[in-house]
């Protein structure tokens, strides 16, 4: 019975539910909210997306909710992708470009395409040299720019070029890498590499707001329920993003027997373990302190709420009697009044 429950569902039922419709409305408003999940009803039209888990769809868009982006296509702010049979939530460059506006730290913020007639190379700080006057968003682009100035003065270019912004794509993001062609990838290149430009180069060299932190790391992830933790299934880490592993030892070779060296090193006592033997009782000793530590904050922290009940309730006494005594005020009065 339960699992012919799960079938039938889908968006549109869930979205129906009270649970799910009050955390939209407590997010976005009850009249906001229901344009938003109408959008979000209009996207589960799309036959990819409706294959997908409805409560993973419903999780992408409770992420660009709580950011306060709209997930219509036709904007660009953000997307509820549908990957390997789930929603996957992720940011467009204009929804980077509006959480760094209000931020209030940036006084300027573009992103654009950059042509082969317009990038002139780079200068002495390897930053680009764009001739402006000859930018041609129909032309096919080489490469693409972010430049930006802060309130304080600081102004910043970055420029990757197509093939670097490509090449980190397919690195990153399993959808380009396997020509999904219903990923934005595909479906729109160019604002993608504006996105993949803007957000590396914010990290490195703008200020980041708490705002723009979490889009961030919700961006390409995966939540399998509105409270779900973010999993990043698009994204594979190589070797090189891995921490250093320890070494291991090197593996004995066959045939051959331990050299002298060896011998005399296995020959060797032990080393003395007197001082990690002491560190662990220090530890042991810290630890114990912290948790008594821990209980008395508890205590107090109950004594503290059990006082502020008493108050509480003293207070509420007291503003009670204060009524009484103002409405017997009021009736002595109109009593006496001629």
């Amino acid at each position: 019975m339960s699992e012919q429950l799960v079938k039938r569902e889908t968006v549109k039922t869930l979205v129906a539910m009270p649970g799910y419709r009050q955390r939209f409305d407590e997010v976005l408003g009850a009249h906001r909210a229901s344009a938003f999940l109408g959008s979000l009803t209009a996207l589960t039209a799309d036959k990819y997306l409706a294959a997908c888990e409805p409560k993973s769809v419903l999780a992408a868009a409770f992420v660009a909710a709580t950011l306060d982006l709209p997930i219509n296509k036709s904007l660009g702010f953000a997307w509820v992708v549908p990957y390997n049979g789930v929603g996957q939530f992720q940011i467009g460059w204009k929804g980077v470009v509006q959480l760094a506006l209000r931020s209030g730290q940036y006084r300027r913020l573009n992103a654009f395409k950059v042509c082969a007639d317009a990038f002139l190379g780079l200068d002495d700080f390897a930053e680009p040299i764009i001739d402006n006057s000859k930018l041609d968003d129909a032309a096919p682009a080489v490469g693409y720019a972010v430049v930006w100035e802060l309130l304080n003065g600081f102004r910043k270019t970055i420029y990757w070029s197509k093939e670097k912004t490509i090449a980190h794509a397919e690195r990153y993001s399993q959808a380009r890498k396997k020509k999904r062609t219903e990923s934005p990838w595909y479906t729109h290149e160019d604002e993608m590499c504006l996105k993949t430009v803007l957000s590396n180069g914010l990290r490195a060299y703008g200020p980041m707001s708490v705002q723009m932190q979490r889009a961030m790391i919700e961006d390409q992830a995966v939540r399998y329920d509105l409270d779900g933790e973010p999993q990043y299934i698009d994204n594979e880490q190589t070797a090189a993003d891995l921490p250093a592993m320890p070494q291991e030892a090197a593996p004995k070779k066959r045939g051959r027997g331990p050299g002298k060296k060896q011998q005399a090193e296995a020959a060797a006592p032990p080393e003395d373990d007197t001082e990690s033997a002491e560190e662990k009782a220090e530890l042991d000793e810290l630890w114990s302190q912290a948790v008594e530590l821990g209980q008395r904050c508890q205590r107090t922290e109950e004594v503290s709420m059990a006082k502020a009940d008493a108050a509480m309730k003293e207070g509420k006494a007291s503003l009670i009697s204060l009524i009484q005594a103002l409405e017997e005020l009021v009736i002595a009065v109109e009593r006496n009044r001629p």
